[in-house]
């Protein structure tokens, strides 16, 4: 069995790209986890107003991570997102 998977997505309120970036990400966990029912994973999001050491991801929102590896910025490319997880499992 594969180790959880942490992911977080670091935004801003208001921020248009962020709600795409959520939507996609969704859209993406949807089919991994119909795919690989047996993974352990988690999303959260991290509002970078409340998060003092992430300001260096300022001008880069959304910016998301997989296990503290930032895996994608501004948008997400689901084939791309997917097969990190995937690689994972």
């Amino acid at each position: 069995m594969s180790e959880h998977i942490y992911i977080k997505m670091i935004s801003r309120v208001g921020c248009h790209l962020c709600e795409g970036a959520k939507r996609d990400i969704a859209r993406v966990l949807k089919h991994f986890r119909e795919t690989h029912p047996e993974a352990e994973y988690s999303f959260h999001e991290v509002d970078i107003a409340d998060q003092v050491d992430l300001q260096r991801f300022n001008d880069d929102l959304p910016v998301v991570m997989i296990n503290d590896e930032v895996v994608a910025k501004w948008r997400i490319h689901d084939q791309e997102f997917f097969e990190k997880l995937e690689a994972l499992v």
